[in-house]
């Protein structure tokens, strides 16, 4: 239970970022209750649709978001691929992998991790141990340390590596798959 002047300034904030002209009503009931209840419900699903069984092809917008000169962007758009079919995902992550920003490519290897069947993807993986970007492989070596199932043959190509924090990576999850804790 909020008192009247706090309800009164959160109504007036959500109608101020819904567009909603204020009413300037001083109402403290039930029904006003579940009116920002409804706005706030409303505004969430405006933003991202709720998902349901059937996933939703990739928009035209999004794809052109992925290309875009603002990693933020990309890396939104990135976040918005979970929401979209496999078939049309999977390329797209595929490609937000090999993103300029690490943030990007952080967000595309969570969401592939979802595909690990799929080669490609477990490649993606695997490769991202070689990253420049220690974040990158942090990300890497946790999801592949729990994947179900780990290619070794791919995952010990890249001991030949220069880079130390790919050495560890690799280190650390064969040590975790002998020895699981």
């Amino acid at each position: 239970h909020l008192p009247r002047s706090s309800f009164n300034e959160v109504m007036e904030d959500t109608d101020r970022v819904l567009g909603v002209p204020s009413t300037g009503e001083q109402v403290v009931t039930s029904q006003a209750n579940n009116e920002l209840y409804e706005r706030t419900q409303n505004a969430i699903a405006s933003v991202r649709p709720v998902a349901n069984d059937q996933p939703v092809a990739a928009s035209d917008d999004i794809q052109t978001q992925l290309q875009n000169d603002d990693w933020l962007i990309r890396r939104k758009a990135t976040e918005q691929l979970a929401d979209i079919d496999t078939e049309t995902a999977l390329p797209l992550l595929l490609n937000a992998a090999h993103d300029p920003e690490a943030q990007v490519r952080v967000v595309a290897l969570n969401l592939l991790a979802k595909f690990t069947q799929h080669p490609d993807a477990h490649q993606a993986l695997i490769s991202a141990l070689t990253d420049a970007d220690y974040l990158v492989i942090d990300v890497a070596t946790d999801l592949l340390k729990s994947a179900e199932k780990v290619d070794e043959t791919s995952l010990l190509a890249q001991f030949d590596s220069d880079n130390i924090q790919t050495i560890a990576a690799l280190a650390e999850i064969t040590g975790h798959r002998k020895c699981p804790q």
